[in-house]
């Protein structure tokens, strides 16, 4: 009996990391408030978020979102991924909004631990982080390689 219990006990241990794995070896992780509802966020949405284009959650609520310094991996990653623009190319934008008073740029924060702690406790953010540094406060609702 106490045989089949550390089996039994080993292969959940193993079948877990399996599960976790993926997660924790993700490229980058993009993360919401465990309050978000929003079912379905594409990478088109995504794009429209961090260009300022949509500004709302389907039921209403608010989007705030939180970036990365151009500088990290993180970063690198979701805007060639998701953005599709390069880091001139998004300043420029941005700066033109600006200027005109049609937009605001996402929240700069300096790590993914301090996105972490903001988009946990800021009701409709939303952010992309190291996958590396996901827990359980935030909600994941997309993976990038």
């Amino acid at each position: 009996m106490k045989k089949l219990h550390k089996l039994l006990t080993l292969s959940l241990v193993i079948s877990s990391l399996y599960l976790v794995a993926p997660i924790a070896n993700a490229g980058v992780a993009v993360i919401t408030h465990p309050g978000v509802k929003e079912i379905g966020l594409s990478k088109a949405k995504l794009a429209k978020i961090y260009l300022g284009k949509l500004k709302r959650y389907s039921n209403g609520k608010s989007i705030k979102a939180a970036d990365l310094p151009r500088d990290t991996t993180a970063h690198r990653k979701f805007y060639k991924s998701v953005v599709k623009k390069s880091d001139s190319a998004v300043n420029r934008y941005w700066a033109k909004l600006k200027y005109t008073g049609k937009g605001k740029p996402p929240k700069k924060f300096s790590t993914s631990a301090d996105v972490i702690k903001w988009v946990s406790r800021t009701e409709g953010a939303i952010g992309y982080i190291d996958g590396k540094s996901l827990n359980k406060s935030v909600k994941v609702v997309l993976i990038l390689p």
